[in-house]
């Protein structure tokens, strides 16, 4: 596997980090069951970010990436207490995050995109603290 994770749990917040060889059907698949697996053990609202800061794709990656997340009814980016943050640079990363949050064909899911993970953290304690 192409990344690592780490687990805030005052935060209820699980960190993936990717490095290449980035594989999408390898490393999207396998974090799609970690993400399950999280949400079948976790109660109320979990955040997932997903730092794609040393990852470059294809158009083909994109698009395989997004369909293995967001197509199948059963994928847990379509889970409501889900809320997923991007972080990335490479045009086609961002690009795929904007989709999945706009576009119907991937579920409009709760999807945001940030340049660092400092950033992503400090929205993430902004949402938990307005929640309460």
């Amino acid at each position: 596997m192409s990344y690592t994770i780490t687990h805030k749990p005052e935060l209820n917040t699980l960190i993936a980090t990717f490095t290449q060889p980035f594989a999408v059907a390898r490393d999207a698949t396998a974090i799609t069951k970690v993400l399950q697996q999280w949400l079948a053990d976790t109660d109320g609202e979990v955040f997932y970010i997903a730092d794609m800061r040393q990852v470059t794709i294809s158009l083909q990656e994109l698009t395989q990436g997004l369909t293995i997340a967001f197509r199948d009814p059963q994928s847990p980016y379509a889970n409501p207490r889900l809320k997923t943050y991007t972080i990335g640079s490479d045009i086609l990363i961002r690009m795929g995050g904007k989709a999945a949050a706009q576009r119907d064909q991937y579920g409009q899911v709760n999807m945001e995109i940030y340049a660092s993970l400092e950033e992503a953290l400090e929205k993430i304690q902004v949402r938990r603290a307005s929640a309460r």
